[in-house]
């Protein structure tokens, strides 16, 4: 979408949110009640276990955005994600603003914390769509699998020498969640995830973070990178460049003296994860990646696209619509069946069945 239909993403009017409403507590077990207001920047907190939860109002006061109202719905499911984190812990969610970070989750003494770039919320003609899109990208996450015990992708007897691929073959499950993340953020608001596509932040957590693919060190150097081209643009074109160029220069850097099997697993990874995440910007990320001297790239392709097509055409990626809108809807939950069969037909799409498999 182009930018000058940004400003659609942020207007409609704050008169038109939706009166206070009384919801269950999120917290399991827990008899209370919970007076949801959205036009006030934090719950009351529950009478029985005292969680409460910062709200979207609370966010957009703070980011310089307070006149952009976002769609009701957004607010309303926002707030909603934020109450089912709080259940969930047991402990309120406060969001707080962070020079030093894109968006990240973090435990505190009084609860836990959502760290946030008030650049993000600020971000021109976008105003606060980019920051919240994001936002929502990590509470989706967590959603998904809720109370819920995550499968494993282990090496079968007899693949020793296929053992070096294991940490590739456990990301899959962070792109088979993406189908889904995806999928549900475009049920929400097409109109954040379009914003946050055109600051390439989707593509950006393959850098940081607990969804990069590289490791710690690397991705605190990420971090820092981006954070400085963050703060010298409001450019969401030159912001995502920035994403996608780094992203090219740290993967030729890390697949230079790989085995060409690596290589292809890697990058069909990649760039699955990146069409999943931000079809847009896979075009110019492949012309990025064959401008550089990494080989092996466009054997790279055929892979991807089997992987992708197998997680498009996976229940993951077509989640539910919520039988009920907002702060009344309950948790939608990835199903554990669909997604064990979803991860193995990713090590099938790769040809890796033979070598792991997935255990719940």
């Amino acid at each position: 979408m182009p930018a000058t239909d940004a400003p659609n993403a942020v207007n409609s009017p704050l008169s038109n949110l939706p009166v206070p409403r009384i919801v269950k507590c999120a917290t399991p077990g827990c008899p209370g009640w919970i007076t949801f207001d959205v036009t006030r920047h934090q719950t009351d907190p529950c009478r029985y276990c005292r969680i409460a939860v910062d709200t979207l109002r609370f966010l957009l006061s703070r980011v310089g955005a307070e006149h952009k109202a976002l769609p009701p719905q957004v607010h309303e499911e926002f707030n909603r994600l934020m109450l089912t984190m709080a259940g969930a812990w047991g402990q309120n969610v406060y969001l707080r603003p962070a020079h030093d970070t894109l968006v990240e989750l973090k435990a505190g003494v009084h609860g836990v914390i959502i760290e946030y770039n008030p650049l993000l919320g600020n971000a021109g003609s976008d105003g606060p769509a980019p920051l919240v899109g994001i936002i929502l990208h990590k509470l989706l996450h967590f959603e998904a699998h809720l109370n819920q015990r995550g499968p494993q992708i282990v090496a079968k007897s007899g693949s020793r020498d296929k053992e070096g691929l294991l940490p590739l073959m456990s990301y899959l499950m962070t792109v088979t969640d993406h189908a889904w993340v995806a999928a549900r953020l475009g049920q929400l608001s097409p109109l954040l995830q379009s914003a946050q596509a055109r600051w390439g932040l989707g593509v950006a957590q393959m850098l940081v973070g607990a969804e990069s693919m590289f490791n710690r060190y690397l991705s605190e150097r990420n971090l820092q990178r981006l954070l400085s081209v963050l703060k010298e643009t409001q450019d969401p074109a030159e912001f995502r460049a920035g994403v996608l160029e780094w992203l090219a220069t740290l993967t030729a850097q890390t697949l230079e003296r790989e085995k060409e099997d690596n290589k292809r697993i890697f990058l069909a990874e990649q760039l699955a994860n990146t069409q999943l995440l931000n079809p847009e910007a896979l075009s110019d990320y492949k012309a990025l990646l064959e401008a550089g001297e990494l080989t092996g790239v466009r054997d790279a392709y055929p892979l991807a696209e089997r992987l992708y097509s197998e997680l498009a055409d996976s229940p993951v990626a077509h989640p539910p619509t919520p039988e009920k809108a907002g702060e009344h809807a309950g948790a939608v939950v990835l199903d554990g069946g669909q997604f064990h069969k979803a991860l193995e037909g990713c090590l099938k799409a790769l040809g890796m069945s033979n070598y792991f498999e997935v255990k719940s």
